[in-house]
């Protein structure tokens, strides 16, 4: 609901790409918000294939109500960062958020170095740090 109240109109695959999770999970996610009656799905007049997504009055209100909620969260997480250690910090997500975008463009196989043809052979070249060796 979030990326719909920042980004009307948006469809499901640019919603995938803003939030870097799994067409899965935001499918069920949209489902669920329609079904409820949190968003609506428009027809796009100039590709009828895409539908775009917007909050319904009621999704509003509730975008509404948590936004207020998510930022007093977000402050008072950051509370104790001074300024420098904030910068730091955008600095390293904005790393790992181009990381997952990169995953996200190139699939999990060609982002991590794994050779996906030599696995589905059953060889394994390109081992990294999830199965107990440093990728560095």
């Amino acid at each position: 609901m979030t990326v719909l109240g920042r980004f009307p109109g948006v469809s499901a695959n640019e919603v995938c790409e803003l939030t870097a999770m799994d067409k899965v999970r935001v499918s069920r996610g949209v489902a669920r918000l329609l079904q409820f009656e949190r968003i609506r799905r428009d027809s796009d007049p100039s590709d009828r294939r895409r539908s775009k997504l917007y909050l319904s009055d009621t999704g509003l209100e509730v975008y509404d109500q948590i936004i207020p909620v998510a930022h007093a969260y977000q402050d008072k997480l950051m509370a104790d960062l001074d300024s420098d250690e904030m910068r730091t910090l955008e600095i390293l997500l904005a790393k790992i958020e181009s990381g997952v975008a990169a995953i996200g463009n190139e699939g999990f196989g060609l982002a991590s170095g794994l050779d996906t043809e030599a696995h589905s052979r059953g060889t394994h070249a390109g081992r990294g740090r999830f199965n107990g060796h440093s990728s560095h």
